[in-house]
């Protein structure tokens, strides 16, 4: 990752350290060693005083570059963590991981807000510039496109689930694991899960390789 300025880059290792790099002078400044396992990917903020790492200890670091201090540690992958993205306004983060999931943190806090299911290994992310527009691609090929608004730390809100081999769009509750079909014209509406009831409003959908719609995301009466 190059800070904003252009003028500094802290790259990530398999030794588990990250190096604060001056790109003029190619000096290494400073080593940040905190991880037990190796450090996957690195992302900053725009301000260019913090950076994000993400590694296959299932963790992520947010990290002082000035200090080299480890601020905090965003715990809650339940397997290595593979990318990391850094939204626009520097508050949060999004991770990718083997776990089969996407998540999004609150850097001041360090508190997950959000958690989005995968059918496979997500394997990198990025956050759209001037939006929050989440893109994230799996190892099965489906690329994920996930639209957040006004999330606030709490309970998972919102959810992906992709209908594998099946270019039909569809949704999943995330709680009974029950599949319903949807179509094009059901974005934006609430619908109850078949299953057990709950209400959910289909809010955004993912993007399979192709283009085509093969899932919904949704936000529930939590």
């Amino acid at each position: 990752a190059v800070t904003p300025d252009g003028r500094r880059a802290v790259s990530a290792s398999d030794d588990g350290t990250l190096e604060l790099w001056d790109l003029e002078s190619g000096e290494a400044l400073r080593t940040l060693i905190e991880h037990s396992d190796w450090v996957m990917a690195v992302a900053g903020t725009p301000d260019g005083r913090r950076a994000v790492s993400a590694s296959q200890d299932k963790t992520l670091k947010l990290w002082d570059l000035e200090s080299g201090e480890s601020l905090r540690t965003l715990a809650g992958h339940a397997d290595g963590v593979l990318a990391v993205a850094v939204t626009p306004d520097g508050r949060r983060a999004v991770s990718a991981s083997l776990d089969h999931t996407i998540k999004l943190w609150d850097l001041e806090s360090g508190e997950c807000l959000c958690t989005w299911p995968a059918e496979n290994w997500v394997l990198s992310c990025a956050v759209a510039p001037g939006q929050f527009t989440i893109v994230a691609g799996d190892e099965g090929g489906t690329v994920h496109f996930l639209r957040v608004e006004n999330v606030t730390p709490g309970p998972l809100i919102i959810t992906a689930w992709v209908a594998s081999g099946d270019s039909t769009p569809t949704f999943g509750c995330l709680h009974c694991r029950v599949w319903s079909e949807v179509s094009e014209t059901d974005l934006g509406t609430e619908r109850p899960c078949p299953n057990c009831g709950k209400t959910v409003k289909l809010n955004e959908v993912v993007i399979e390789a192709d283009w085509r719609p093969v899932a919904a995301a949704w936000q529930g009466d939590t």
